[in-house]
């Protein structure tokens, strides 16, 4: 073997290492796990949650138990929590790192009912 192919099989081992290095730290994901729930605890089916920074935006829906799952990379995240009929939840910051797991309960608060307005 010469020096110039034993300094190409290097490189080549090298860089193979370093994009593997960036691969496995790329792919470590974080996961909130959650239960958006009414002030009596009851479960929320259909409450929309949005996990969004500058780099992400993800929406999902509470399933038939009111739970969710959202995966996304580290970073400083905004959650808000909607459905109709309960005031919307809005937790301006909360952060995730690499590979960790959260469980979060978002308890909504019922809206105040619109009195009509009377004219007359």
């Amino acid at each position: 073997m010469t020096f110039r192919n034993f300094l190409c099989a290097q490189l080549f081992i090298l860089l193979v290492s370093i994009s593997q290095a960036v691969s496995a730290q790329g792919g470590q994901t974080s996961t909130i796990t959650g239960t958006v729930v009414d002030p009596n605890n009851g479960r929320i089916v259909g409450a929309q949650v949005t996990v969004e920074s500058t780099h992400v935006r993800r929406e999902v829906e509470t399933n038939d138990e009111g739970n969710f799952v959202v995966e996304l990379p580290p970073d400083d995240y905004r959650i808000s929590v909607e459905k109709a009929g309960f005031k919307r939840f809005v937790l301006l910051s909360f952060r995730t790192q690499k590979a960790s797991q959260h469980n979060v309960t978002f308890r909504l608060k019922v809206k105040d009912p619109v009195t009509p307005l009377k004219i007359n």
